[in-house]
């Protein structure tokens, strides 16, 4: 794995906001981005009488009071929209295993971040990164989420800083100088991919349940509180359509609170409602609607929060499709990962979670697979469909044949893995 510099974003003050987009951003052709990290600098003052100690939290919130990532044509598959760095935070520490990166010119010990705090009048350079995850370290083959060089030139990116509050609440704490923003990718060798990568979604409802929009869950929480301390006791946990019995796989089923999942690496800060366990082949999760309720109202406002694989369905393939014409020449096909690298067992309803990989006239692969076809202006002209018999087709039959009931893993797949889908509240390791 190499890292790939791609732009230092530079902001005055408070409430600045800057904003990259589609074209301004590249890899090299053959790479794919495993996610964007955000290497900021910040010089900070303390105008008050007091020293004043901080927290890594505080200081990404302020320093990504608002920010967004997507891809394609008017920001079709949007993967963070106008979040805040303390999610990103959540997510970094989920994905990687790890708190992100601090430093701090004076050392942790006497520093904003740590020790007896910054002193009264005192001045720091605040240094610390987080990194936007499109894989996620445990998931098996989590290249298959890595974004490829067509698809990574359609990238937006957007940021704007808070306020001197969000630093600490006294608003002491002041920006003193210009905060530099780093972004780099890291990369690795791949195929031109067009991928769904990881997206953050959030909602709260006040009631019995809430509702997240359609993915394949990698990890869910419920962010009031750590896991030592929520008001949760039974809850249920639902991906796929609530409507179809045998669509729907039921996680968590009036599970009480101490059998939660409250040993993660997280569960200081939030209560682990699900997460992918190390080593599992993500395409054979479950998928589609999440839901979360509760049969009284113990935590008053349901806020659920998590990292999903969004569903990259026509539309959002479509605006990825637009954009990357846009900045190239000729058409090209897009063929589902599945049959492409011939990826075994996994149900119909996870296609749309795999990927397409971008194949134009003159590649190997262009006229060897089942295809979306696209044209010069990026607009799908229909399906296309290899002229032979080959090991593409093949894969695709399987598929097809996996299941006779929609959502539910087919009767080539063995009873351990059928039996490994469904243990709440864990997920994974088939």
């Amino acid at each position: 794995m190499a890292n790939r510099f791609l732009e230092t974003l530079s902001f005055a003050g408070s409430g600045t906001k800057k904003t990259l987009n589609p074209g301004d951003l590249t890899i090299s052709e053959g790479d794919v981005a495993k996610g964007v990290e955000l290497r900021i600098s910040l010089p900070i003052k303390n105008n008050g009488a007091a020293a004043i100690l901080g927290t890594l939290s505080k200081a990404l919130t302020y320093a990504l009071k608002t920010f967004s990532l997507a891809f394609g044509k008017e920001k079709a598959l949007t993967l963070w929209s106008q979040e805040i760095g303390s999610n990103l935070l959540l997510a970094h520490r989920w994905a990687y295993g790890t708190v992100p990166a601090v430093a701090s010119s004076t050392g942790l010990g006497a520093s904003y971040f740590g020790g007896t705090g910054l002193a009264a009048g005192g001045t720091e350079t605040l240094t610390f990164w987080a990194r936007i995850p499109f894989e996620a370290w445990r998931m098996l083959n989590r290249k298959r989420l890595a974004v490829g060089y067509s698809q990574f030139k359609t990238l937006f990116f957007e940021n704007q800083t808070g306020q001197p509050t969000d630093l600490d609440a006294s608003g002491n704490i002041v920006q003193n100088g210009n905060m530099s923003i780093d972004l780099v990718a890291p990369v690795d060798e791949g195929d031109d991919v067009v991928s769904p990568a990881i997206a953050w979604r959030k909602n709260s409802r006040t009631g019995l349940w809430v509702a997240l929009s359609r993915g394949l869950p990698l990890m869910l929480a419920e962010t009031s509180s750590g896991f030592a301390g929520t008001a949760l006791d039974l809850v249920n946990l639902f991906v796929g359509d609530m409507h179809n019995e045998g669509d729907r796989v039921k996680y968590i089923q009036d599970y009480h609170q101490d059998t939660l999942a409250g040993t993660s690496d997280i569960s200081d800060t939030v209560t682990m409602l699900l997460e992918l366990m190390p080593n599992t082949e993500f395409l054979r999760q479950p998928s589609g609607p999440i839901k979360v309720t509760q049969p009284t109202s113990e935590e008053a406002t349901l806020n659920i929060a998590g990292l999903i694989v969004p569903d990259m369905d026509e539309n959002i393939r479509a605006g990825i499709a637009a954009e990357i014409a846009r900045q190239t020449e000729g058409n090209f096909h897009l063929v589902n990962r599945v049959a492409a690298h011939s990826i075994p067992d996994v149900p119909v309803r996870s296609l749309d979670y795999a990927g397409y990989l971008l194949a134009r006239p003159g590649d190997p692969t262009y006229d060897a697979y089942d295809a979306e076809n696209y044209g010069a202006d990026g607009v799908k002209t229909g399906l296309y469909k290899a002229p032979t018999a080959n090991a593409g087709k093949a894969a695709v039959q399987k598929i097809s044949k996996l299941s006779s009931i929609p959502g539910v893993l087919g009767k080539s797949t063995s009873p351990a893995i059928r039996k490994a889908i469904v243990r709440p509240p864990h997920f994974g390791a088939v």
